[in-house]
């Protein structure tokens, strides 16, 4: 019996020894972000953020022309923001902030000043209208066929009217960083209207 009692004092003293292990240690906030800046063109466009994080997260943008375009929630690490166009010929530049927990991020965002606008406007009664040949540097724009349907240049494009070129159509052709253009074939064109405009 008494090496019973001693057995069992000597098992509630190492119990008693035991040391209690340690908490484990709090896990840092992280913010990690694939891409810490943008540099854009004059134009209109959508840019998106994507980045990690184990934290809920907030965010802030620095300008008025920078604006978010779709939900978010706390599960999905992407944002996505709208570019306003820039109609100065002067370069701009913002940021857009995400916060997580006690870090942040800052995402820098440049967008280049517009270029010099030329328009041209042809008056004419094809059937299908091939557009002139544009030179110059990064040539952007928008047509205008003159029947109610529109599309941005591309190199070679051209429309087919649905009539059967008794009717006299103006087609307008919008373009930037233009520093000249090209008609093959003039066709049945009857006037030619070309404009030219500085960015505001």
């Amino acid at each position: 019996m008494r090496v019973v009692v001693i057995l069992y004092i000597l098992a509630l003293i190492a119990t008693g020894c035991k040391e209690e292990k340690p908490l484990p240690a709090p896990v840092p906030d992280s913010l990690e972000v694939v891409d810490d800046s943008f540099e854009v063109n004059y134009e209109a466009q959508t840019i998106t953020l994507n980045f990690a994080t184990n934290r809920e997260y907030s965010f802030e943008v620095g300008a008025e022309w920078i604006t978010p375009v779709e939900s978010r929630s706390v599960e999905s690490y992407e944002l996505s923001f709208a570019i306003a166009e820039n109609v100065s010929p002067n370069d701009r530049s913002s940021f857009v902030k995400i916060v997580a927990g006690e870090v942040e991020s800052h995402v820098s965002i440049i967008q280049r000043g517009a270029p010099e606008r030329m328009t041209l406007k042809l008056t004419h009664s094809d059937a299908t209208l091939a557009a002139p040949m544009w030179h110059g540097e990064d040539v952007t724009g928008r047509v205008e066929w003159g029947d109610g349907e529109s599309d941005k240049y591309a190199e070679g494009i051209s429309h087919a009217y649905a009539s059967d070129g008794a009717t006299a159509y103006e087609a307008l052709f919008d373009m930037r960083g233009a520093e000249g253009f090209r008609i093959p074939v003039i066709g049945e064109i009857s006037h030619i209207e070309i404009g030219v405009e500085l960015a505001l």
